[in-house]
């Protein structure tokens, strides 16, 4: 099914295209507007989620209207997702402690502040320490935008350049810590995550041509494979039963705890755990093409989402940075002095919020995580505030999903001796009930 949509508004050098899709995007509007780049002459991508609109500004005699059309006429909206996917990777790719590094920079300036150094050796480290402030500064100008970023860098330099480092490396120190906690929070969630793709480093146990089982590891598996997974092991693949019995544990991928019957022509799926029996098992889908490959690669396309607050409060930063320059450039034009320019520009409006937001997501996070939940991502967490009803949809998300034993009854017998001759013939079995009584 192509992409369904509906042109707002079509004269030279503007376009207005809305679709239900749009409304239900994820990504951040550079990524969007550095998809649309591709078809050539674009100056500037507007998003709207609330409305569902993406507006274009473009040089008519360089951007291809045809072709952009026939995309959205040929595409699918999963086509369409993955290609957006794909630039957010290109444009945003994953954080590898970069941040951490130049909160490292940042911090040793500070505390070398503290030192009886040469100022010039004291503005090129704050500068230095500025590098990330400044190439967001840059990439805003690229895109044609004034921002806070442009604010920043522009404090930045004039403050280490007219007048003490110190304020400046106390400037860059702040920003950094932002970035440093937005990089916790990444790294705390990607960490809660990776305990679903655990199975790919397992082994499994891959039949062979004269019917024996071979153990390989679970990455060399490929589709058309048999398996055969033992009582107290994971399935490494998804795949079809085709032969055998077992009871299945998925908690790992629906959170119901009580084990599935699982038989011939079921499916089942990588992951999740034989607590009793033995199958056999046809290999469908390995690695990155699993279901939990699946839910995990969702997760990390939302962890990085900025939370509405932090959005509008950048919003609300950006509508003040070209007032705020325009005073700082009237203070200097009237007294000739640098200083006083760099202290109107020294004004920030988003460093409380890129602070505190991160902080209070992270302990959220955290503690949940401890807890057993997994968090999408910090806008997800936020719709928490507005929530009044909860609807759970099975009694594994609310209960622990262990039977435990609660009383004995001797009928002939003493109650000691039920659990002796019971826990003798439970010992072997792997079944829930059984290891609840031994």
């Amino acid at each position: 099914m192509p992409i369904p949509y509906q042109i707002k508004r079509l004269r030279a050098g503007s376009l207005k295209i809305s679709s239900p899709l749009f409304s239900l995007l994820h990504h951040p509007e550079e990524v969007i507007g550095a998809f649309f780049e591709k078809f050539g002459g674009v100056k500037e991508v507007s998003y709207s989620k609330s409305s569902g609109s993406i507006t274009i500004r473009y040089e008519p005699s360089e951007f291809d209207l045809i072709g952009f059309i026939n995309y959205l006429q040929t595409s699918t909206p999963e086509l369409f997702l993955e290609d957006l996917s794909k630039e957010n990777a290109r444009v945003s790719p994953e954080k590898d402690g970069g941040d951490s590094f130049w909160f490292g920079v940042a911090s040793l300036g500070l505390m070398l502040n503290f030192l009886p150094l040469p100022n010039p050796l004291l503005r090129g480290l704050a500068l230095f320490s500025s590098l990330p402030v400044l190439r967001k500064a840059f990439n805003s100008l690229k895109r044609r935008k004034i921002d806070v970023h442009s604010l920043d860098a522009s404090a930045i330099v004039l403050t280490s350049l007219s007048s003490s480092p110190f304020s400046a490396q106390l400037m860059a120190w702040l920003l950094s810590l932002g970035d440093y906690l937005e990089e916790k929070i990444e790294r705390k969630a990607y960490s809660s995550i990776e305990a679903l793709m655990e199975y790919r480093k397992d082994y499994a146990w891959l039949v062979v041509a004269d019917g024996q089982a071979k153990k390989v590891r679970s990455e060399e598996l490929k589709v058309g494979d048999v398996i055969v997974a033992y009582a107290g092991e994971k399935i490494t693949a998804d795949g079809e039963v085709i032969e055998g019995e077992a009871l299945v544990n998925q908690a790992s991928l629906t959170g119901e705890s009580n084990p599935v019957l699982k038989k011939a022509g079921d499916k089942v799926y990588a992951g999740t755990f034989v607590e009793d029996g033995k199958l056999y098992v046809r290999v469908q889908a390995v690695g990155e093409d699993t279901v939990v490959a699946g839910i995990v690669k969702i997760i990390e396309q939302n962890i990085g989402e900025a939370l509405g607050v932090q959005k509008r409060a950048e919003e609300f930063a950006n509508r003040f940075v070209l007032p705020t320059m325009a005073i700082g450039l009237s203070a200097y034009a009237l007294t000739r002095n640098l200083q006083r320019l760099s202290s109107v520009l020294i004004v920030d409006y988003h460093t409380g919020v890129h602070l505190s937001t991160p902080v209070g997501v992270l302990s959220a996070i955290s503690q949940l995580a401890e807890r057993g939940i997994l968090v999408k991502s910090g806008s997800k967490l936020e719709i928490l505030a507005k929530t009044d009803t909860f609807v759970m949809d099975k009694t594994g998300t609310l209960t622990v999903g262990h039977p435990r034993i609660m009383d004995v009854v001797g009928l002939s017998i003493s109650e000691e001796e039920v659990l002796l001759y019971g826990a003798s013939l439970e010992q072997r079995i792997t079944h829930p009930v059984a290891r609840a009584i031994v």
